[in-house]
């Protein structure tokens, strides 16, 4: 069974390091939106077009088709926490403050992150 890692390779690979980014927002997006219930009726569609079709339908063209694509195999799997993982990997991949604590105090030029 692939995991998330491999999911996340292949789409890399399939989009390019330019387009990752967004398309891990979309995998967010979607983990954060999708219920149970479409879950499940994913998983009964019977096939991967119709997948497509119900998440267009709930999604109204916000979610790309690589994305898409990559729903219809996890629902045909059942391997949801696939989604779950993705979609934290896109919370690591796209952090960029990081808050760091310190027993002494900071100088003010340590302070500010470079732009």
């Amino acid at each position: 069974m692939p995991t998330a890692h491999d999911y996340f390779t292949s789409l890399s690979e399939a989009l390019g390091e330019a387009k990752l980014p967004l398309a891990l927002e979309h995998i967010a997006l979607l983990h954060t939106f999708i219920t149970s219930a479409q879950m499940q009726e994913l998983e009964d569609a019977p096939n991967p077009t119709e997948r497509k079709k119900l998440l267009d339908i709930w999604f109204e063209g916000y979610i790309a088709d690589p994305i898409k694509n990559l729903a219809a195999i996890i629902a045909e799997v059942r391997e949801w926490n696939v989604l779950s993982e993705m979609a934290e990997m896109a919370k690591r991949t796209n952090q960029q403050a990081v808050l760091v604590t310190t027993a002494k105090p900071l100088s003010q030029s340590l302070k500010q992150m470079p732009e």
